[in-house]
Parts: C-alpha cells; sequence; structure tokens
C-alpha cells in the first residue's frame, strides 16, 4: 500500500514502481506530477487500486521545501505559461489489460490521450 495524496509530489512517476511485485493499492493523486506513466506500472498484476487523478486541478497550488510555489491549477499549462499539465501519454490502452486485479483507477484531471481499449471489459474485479 503506497499514497502519497496530496504531498506536492513533481517530476515523474519513477520506473521502479513497477518493481514492487505485492503492491496492491498506489495514490498518487493530488499532486503536480507530470510525463508518462512507466510501462512497468502496467505490470503490477496485484495492483487493486490505481489512482493518479488530479495531478492538476481547480485553484490548487503547494510549495515545495525549498520555499517555490508550485500551480497546479486547472489550465491545462504548457512550458510557455509554466502550468502543469499533468500526466500524459496514454492510460486506457492494451497494457491497461495486464492490471488483472485492479478494481478501482481514476485518473480525471491529467492530460491523457488515446483510446480505451476493448480490453477493459477483461478487467472483471473492476468496479466490485
Amino acid at each position: 500500500y503506497i499514497s502519497f495524496r496530496r504531498n506536492c509530489l513533481y517530476g515523474t512517476i519513477p520506473s521502479e514502481m513497477g518493481q514492487l511485485s505485492t503492491l496492491t493499492y498506489l495514490r498518487l493523486q493530488e499532486n503536480a506530477l507530470s510525463g508518462t506513466v512507466p510501462d512497468s506500472i502496467f505490470g503490477l498484476s496485484a495492483l487493486e487500486i490505481l489512482y493518479l487523478q488530479y495531478q492538476y486541478n481547480n485553484d490548487w497550488t503547494c510549495t515545495r521545501s525549498s520555499g517555490e510555489t508550485v500551480n497546479v491549477y486547472f489550465s491545462e499549462g504548457d512550458a510557455t505559461n509554466g502550468m502543469n499539465l499533468g500526466l500524459i501519454g496514454k492510460i486506457l490502452d492494451d497494457n491497461l489489460a495486464n492490471l488483472t486485479s485492479l478494481r478501482d483507477i481514476r485518473v480525471g484531471y491529467n492530460h491523457f490521450s488515446g483510446t480505451i481499449s476493448p480490453k477493459i471489459s477483461h478487467l472483471e474485479n473492476l468496479g466490485s
């Protein structure tokens, strides 16, 4: 069980998290993470809960230990305006079907793209 909810984390999700083979809960919501979700996360077959939502959201800032304020305000930011895009890339593609124990996934308020794989129907525990 890992919960780093609302901790002002920034940067990318390390691919080494995919080595935590018995991890059942990964809660990283309400931070300032960016980049793509590492493919290694989709190898966590014991994972039941995956919360990645709100990497940018409505009217929320946090202050890093350096004193720098990070603005994660809902603006679909980019490098020119200094605001965070949140997590990007594909999230609901065929890799998702590898998370056979998944019961709940929350990914809103990021900047994911692509289509939802029909293999999501193979996740028999989703929503239970």
